[in-house]
């Protein structure tokens, strides 16, 4: 990731999209799962990622770095 931020125009209509989703998606009476919405705000996200950080962005999954960082204790006394 550069130090620098970037800035992304977005559609009205994507980010109207993707905090309908965001929001339908945790009520209790949505028409569809759960799965469904999270997937549409990924694919509309996605595609807003540069193309130079569709790498990084694979290595982010790949590597796990989204788990927390796990501290091994080898002193048990």
């Amino acid at each position: 990731m550069t130090d620098t931020p970037e800035k992304i125009e977005v559609f009205t209509y994507d980010l109207y999209d993707l905090v309908c989703d965001a929001y339908v998606a945790q009520l209790e009476d949505t028409p569809l799962p759960v799965a469904f919405y999270l997937e549409r705000i990924k694919n509309i996200a996605y595609g807003y990622l540069p193309s130079e950080m569709h790498q990084q962005f694979e290595e982010y999954l790949n590597n796990k770095d989204y788990l927390p960082k796990t501290k091994i204790i080898t002193d048990l006394t």
